[in-house]
């Protein structure tokens, strides 16, 4: 394994294997539990700081971010926002701080990429967001399978 950037990038990937397999399993709220401080914005920071270290770990950041906000499609965000939005991360990252790349205390909270991950977080953890996503999903299936008939 070559040191650098690329250094524990299996480690990460199974990292976001496991998030995703718990995130179907356990109520958003409880999703959290896992992140420091049980913060929204922790868990969010955490995935996308996970992209600006392994960029080729795309897939399975964009992958877990669509489970958690119950966004297969990218109506919500897609890979472009994903990407932009872990560029203004890394970008608000003020440095060790005392805590990892992962925790929202390390970012300046004033900034557009703190307050849009923090967002992200917020949505995800809601179980009436996912609750109203689910309800919106059926809604629209139900919609489909009407009209082609």
């Amino acid at each position: 394994m070559k040191l650098g950037i690329f250094y524990y990038e299996g480690a990460f990937q199974a990292h976001l294997t496991l998030l995703r397999a718990i995130a179907a399993l356990v109520p958003r709220s409880s999703f959290l539990h896992i992140f420091p401080k049980y913060c929204p914005g922790c868990a969010v920071l955490e995935i996308l700081s996970i992209l600006c270290i392994h960029p080729i770990l795309e897939n399975d950041v964009n992958a877990l971010l669509g489970e958690l906000l119950l966004d297969t499609h990218g109506d919500i965000l897609n890979r472009n926002d994903i990407r932009q939005i872990a560029i203004m991360i890394r970008q608000a990252y003020k440095g060790y701080q005392g805590t990892y790349m992962g925790c929202c205390t390390a970012y300046d909270w004033k900034s557009q990429g703190y307050k849009t991950a923090y967002t992200i977080g917020v949505l995800f953890s809601s179980d009436q967001f996912c609750e109203l996503r689910a309800w919106v999903w059926v809604w629209v299936s139900v919609s489909i399978d009407m009209h082609e008939e």
